[in-house]
């Protein structure tokens, strides 16, 4: 197949095979130019060499209440020769004979002895041994769907699809797609509720990308494939990091809440949640770091996982102790220009209301309401003495 023999170019592949089962050798018909000249069909020469040596039904009696088939074929010793096969005479359409040779080009091969199908088509299955320490299976994926695989299906008209492995991976990504949002939803709506705002779980998930970066540069370091396993530890991972950002930001609240500025409180958070944030990074990260060193297969089965978090973890760690203390500044100084503005547009509206309390003239309103005069007074009184405060 041509799609073996491309696989066969790839570094690092091996064992290339398919799920056809051969048979035994078959011979191969087809007409010649003579008998399509002749008026004779594949169908009807077939039919013919079919009745020459199964035999075509003349009769059926009954003997003693069983049926009893008479077919004419020809003899025992006529069906094993290849002369007598080649000199079989095959009726023409208009009456006359030929032999087979005469009519049809036969050829050998071998035949499969089942066909397999899959939704109604017939298919066949070709897969490959991938030695990863020279190759990238989801690479050669890849380059086989953008290479090779458009010509054959121009060549021959081909629908083809990963199937296994690669198609398990594809729906399990498909899944994580949709997981992953969806959690870092579920946990920005958590924090907004535990903090009461919606910029301070702003501040907790700022360490995620970070922890990917660091995520990434590990596999990249040790050589190492992103597998499934590698995100399932990238998920582990955004729990360990928020729980270090939590500690961190509650001491800094708590601190602000007792009067002590921004800057200083950052600082002082960070230098009290130190011991905490390290002992439980460091304590996972060298419980799990043997397993790097582990050379059997079900250690490497896990490397992927534990690279994600190790290497995720350490650099999260330096984040929420040096790069979050300043996002929680930062955050501190966009809510009091916040404040800002919106102190200045009610000093606004106090000025408006003292210009229009001014302008009014309580006096011309006593022949028709005397509560009037009285309810402006007190209020130029009110607007007065906010202004002078």
């Amino acid at each position: 197949m041509e799609l073996q023999e491309n696989l066969r170019l790839y570094n690092g592949v091996s064992g290339i095979r398919d799920d056809l089962s051969f048979g035994k050798e078959q011979l191969i018909f087809k007409l010649s130019a003579v008998g399509q000249a002749l008026g004779l069909t594949p169908q009807a020469l077939g039919n013919q060499i079919r009745a020459s040596f199964e035999g075509e039904l003349i009769q059926i009696f009954q003997d003693q209440g069983s049926e009893v088939e008479v077919r004419l074929r020809l003899s025992e010793n006529e069906r094993e020769s290849l002369r007598s096969l080649q000199t079989l005479p095959i009726v023409l359409p208009n009456g006359g004979t030929s032999s087979l040779a005469d009519l049809a080009e036969l050829t050998f091969s071998r035949g499969f002895d089942d066909l397999k199908h899959q939704n109604g088509l017939l298919s066949v299955r070709v897969s490959a041994d991938v030695d990863s320490d020279i190759n990238n299976s989801n690479i050669i994926r890849d380059q086989v769907a953008r290479d090779v695989m458009p010509e054959l299906v121009k060549d021959f008209g081909i629908k083809w699809a990963y199937r296994g492995k690669a198609e398990n991976q594809r729906e399990s990504v498909g899944d994580i797609k949709i997981a992953l949002p969806l959690s870092l939803v579920m946990i920005f709506i958590i924090l907004a509720w535990v903090f009461r705002s919606y910029l301070w779980p702003l501040a907790v998930l700022s360490v995620i990308p970070f922890s990917l970066v660091g995520a990434f540069f590990g596999h990249w370091l040790l050589g190492a494939d992103v597998t499934m396993l590698s995100l399932f530890g990238i998920f582990g991972l955004f729990g360990i990091v928020i729980n270090d950002s939590i500690i961190l930001i509650v001491v800094y609240q708590e601190l602000r809440a007792k009067g002590t500025k921004a800057i200083e409180a950052a600082i002082l958070a960070g230098e009290r949640r130190l011991r905490a944030v390290l002992l439980t990074s460091m304590t996972t990260i060298i419980g799990i770091a043997p397993l790097l060193f582990e050379s059997s297969k079900q250690a490497e089965f896990l490397k992927p996982m534990v690279i994600s978090i190790s290497f995720g973890l350490f650099f999260g760690t330096f984040i929420v102790l040096f790069l979050l203390p300043a996002v929680l500044v930062g955050i501190e100084s966009i809510k009091l220009k916040f404040m800002a503005i919106k102190s200045d547009r009610t000093d606004l509206d106090i000025q408006n209301t003292n210009d229009v309390l001014s302008s009014a003239n309580p006096h011309q309103y006593v022949s028709e309401d005397p509560l009037i005069v009285e309810t402006l007074s007190s209020l130029k009184n009110t607007s007065n003495k906010g202004s002078a405060s």
